[in-house]
């Protein structure tokens, strides 16, 4: 349970900065705009999903990459959440970009669909992103323009992440930061500069273990199998 404190914190004391200035009649710091009891949203925040490179045997972009909108993966993250508004990016990348210049590019994603995420989003909601691959230095430009805007990035959980040692994460960030790894996977330990050794800084959970699934299929087996989040829950609890 230690290891949502942050997360908890930073829920419980982020002034909501776009309150200040949506309704400039209203403290920013007004928890549910001083109405908990009525500012009730069973739909909670958004979810948005990052997906890695099309191609190479790789889904299409978009929801099709996580197997579709109501797949075991898309499902089980809602309940490890809590959350049913959920969202897909549908972004390729260059087989030589690096992990700056996707960070760049998500955030200009970012910029182009904001304004569609947030209309169907109270002021005071926040996101939860989860990516793979090269999606991770992506949903870190993401993450920039959404803090930027003033809304709050709960969670960031990226999957077998593409050249993760290079991507920079703010020690002092509130977001709660997942970095979870294949130990066995053919795509980081062959093209990946790392050769799979790498782990983002400053995270808040690192989770290593073993794939049992075949050698074309491990990159993407956190997705296609169904224990992942279950794995995420359990390593929560620790």
């Amino acid at each position: 349970m230690k290891r949502l404190k942050k997360v908890l914190i930073s829920v419980a004391i982020s002034m909501a900065t776009v309150n200040a200035n949506a309704w400039p009649w209203i403290s920013p710091y007004a928890y549910c705009i001083g109405n908990p009891v009525a500012a009730i949203d069973p739909d909670g925040r958004k979810v948005v999903f990052i997906n890695g490179k099309i191609g190479g045997g790789s889904p299409a972009a978009g929801s099709q990459y996580w197997n579709g909108a109501n797949s075991t993966f898309v499902q089980r993250a809602k309940q490890f959440f809590d959350d049913r508004n959920v969202s897909f990016t549908n972004r390729d990348y260059g087989y030589l970009s690096s992990a700056s210049q996707r960070r760049i590019e998500g955030y200009e994603y970012a910029k182009s669909v904001y304004s569609d995420w947030i209309s169907s989003m109270k002021p005071y909601e926040s996101f939860k992103l989860v990516s793979h691959s090269m999606g991770g230095a992506f949903s870190m430009g993401i993450e920039d323009y959404i803090k930027e805007q003033g809304r709050a990035v709960d969670y960031n959980v990226m999957i077998n992440t593409f050249q993760v040692d290079k991507i920079d994460v703010d020690k002092s960030s509130t977001t709660f930061y997942i970095d979870y790894q294949n130990t066995n996977d053919p795509v980081l330990f062959w093209f990946d500069i790392n050769l799979g050794h790498g782990k983002l800084e400053n995270s808040d959970m690192m989770i290593r273990e073993k794939s049992s699934k075949d050698l074309l299929y491990i990159h993407r087996s956190p997705i296609d199998t169904g224990d992942f989040w279950k794995t995420i829950k359990d390593n929560m609890k620790k």
